[in-house]
């Protein structure tokens, strides 16, 4: 599936990214994909450690 690029909402909360939940689908579809996580990050403008997966 190919997403369209377009720049999404972003929200800080004390300077910690809020993901929406367009955020997550497009992070969900991408995983789903098998994109790397640098592919992801780069594709959203966020920083790696904001779309990780909490343990």
């Amino acid at each position: 599936m190919v997403l369209p690029h377009n720049p999404l909402e972003r929200r800080t909360l004390m300077s910690t990214t809020i993901l929406s939940f367009q955020n997550r689908v497009v992070i969900e579809t991408l995983h789903n994909e098998g994109r790397s996580l640098r592919y992801i990050a780069n594709y959203l403008d966020f920083s790696k450690t904001t779309i990780l997966p909490d343990n």
